[in-house]
């Protein structure tokens, strides 16, 4: 199973940025073990 949230808090990227992380598991379901978990910044905005 996999799931995506929006975390409460906010982080300042590499060029000054401020954003809210996401988080992205991928969780198996018959042991309850977390197989990968990626935390991304939402939202990013390239000009």
């Amino acid at each position: 199973m996999m799931d995506s949230t929006v975390l409460d808090a906010f982080v300042v990227l590499d060029d000054g940025v401020v954003e809210r992380p996401e988080l992205t598991i991928a969780l198996d379901v018959a042991t309850r073990s977390i197989c990968a978990a990626v935390l991304r910044p939402k939202g990013t905005r390239r000009r």
